[in-house]
């Protein structure tokens, strides 16, 4: 899932695209990184591909949630309460039982939680989840 980098982040990715471009070695590749890490502890991974960025004449830049971050922002209420189910260990049986839902309606809301929060299994979620509350 690709998203939109906020207003904020873009100032960041912009200070470090211009420290990058005006650096002369290692020295100003150094501060770009503290734009760039202010974007990556507000949880969004960021990828430049510089091959692309040749190839275009322009930065590419892909920005990605990672793994489990901005969880609240990016999944419904119930999708929430779903998701810290799934973090307290229940089973998808369990959780259905719990919030008085189908097995399949909870199957589903286990597989959006997943997809959206960028999480490649229900181990990845927990960690995450646990990680970031």
């Amino acid at each position: 899932m690709v998203r939109k980098l906020n207003d904020r982040e873009i100032e960041d990715l912009s200070t470090a695209m211009d420290g990058l471009q005006r650096s002369r070695g290692e020295a100003g590749a150094w501060a770009a990184l503290e734009p760039l890490n202010r974007i990556a502890n507000a949880g969004t991974d960021v990828l430049i591909d510089v091959a692309a960025s040749r190839t275009l004449g322009a930065p590419v830049i892909i920005a990605t949630p990672a793994p489990g971050s901005g969880k609240r922002n990016l999944l419904t209420p119930r999708q929430i309460e779903v998701a810290e189910l799934v973090a307290e260990g229940l089973s998808n049986k369990q959780i259905a039982r719990a919030l008085s839902l189908q097995l399949s309606t909870v199957k589903d809301h286990v597989h959006a939680v997943l997809t959206r929060l960028n999480c490649a299994s229900r181990a990845q979620l927990i960690a995450a989840w646990h990680s970031s509350n």
